[in-house]
């Protein structure tokens, strides 16, 4: 079954335990959701804008989280590979205890955001800007901080 949401908005629903493998939530606004224990790999976020929502215990690897905005959301164990998070936002979060492994984080904007405990090996970081971005016990092996603009 294919699901595909695409320029709408959804708020205060819980996916909890949901299985949204290769499902396409495209300029999507979700506004107070909860994504505990979700699995999403292979999925595409696009455009999407996640606001003040939770996303725990997710698996998320080989997707598309392409200019989507990150607003005070929880991003907890998050398992995460090969994923695209190309051009978003990420903006007053707490990313912690999580795998984020050779994702492409480039063109990014960063504002407020604490990495803590997290795995972000061989992640691109290119040509993003940051603004109070901290690493606290992460592994940084081969992250790629080429030409980050700090302000």
């Amino acid at each position: 079954m294919e699901i595909k949401y695409e320029d709408t908005s959804l708020e205060k629903l819980v996916f909890t335990g949901f299985d949204l493998n290769n499902t396409e939530f495209l300029e999507v606004i979700f506004n107070n959701c909860d994504f505990t224990d979700v699995y999403l790999s292979g999925s595409n976020l696009s455009g999407s804008t996640f606001e003040e929502c939770i996303l725990k215990r997710n698996t998320f690897r080989k997707g598309k989280a392409e200019y989507v905005t990150f607003r005070q959301t929880v991003i907890t164990d998050l398992d995460s590979f090969r994923t695209s998070f190309y051009g978003s936002c990420f903006n007053d979060l707490i990313i912690e205890n999580s795998i984020m492994k050779n994702c492409f984080i480039a063109r990014a904007n960063l504002t407020n955001i604490v990495f803590k405990n997290t795995d972000l090996t061989n992640t691109s970081f290119k040509h993003s800007k940051f603004s109070n971005v901290r690493f606290v016990d992460c592994k940084l092996d081969g992250v790629n901080f080429e030409d980050v603009e700090i302000f």
